[in-house]
């Protein structure tokens, strides 16, 4: 994986500073679908607020679903 990745950033980290090398290869191994994960959990967070809270959720449970079958299409 590692070989990889260093054949897609075509970048040799070790030319700069460990702290710049250390963000770059975070960033190198962040996951692409980060976003769409943190949308997910964001989604599930509220749903449960609003369920104690005893309000309306019903909303929230179709955007899951929406984002649910987005992830069902792509590859991960």
């Amino acid at each position: 994986m590692i070989k990889v990745r260093k054949e897609k950033i075509h970048m040799d980290v070790m030319e700069y500073s460990p702290k710049t090398s250390l963000v770059i290869i975070d960033h190198i191994f962040v996951d692409k679908n980060r976003d769409l994960v943190d949308s997910i959990k964001f989604v599930c967070s509220q749903i449960k607020i609003d369920m104690e809270l005893s309000l309306e959720y019903f909303y929230f449970f179709k955007l899951l679903n929406d984002l649910l079958k987005i992830v069902s299409k792509i590859r991960l």
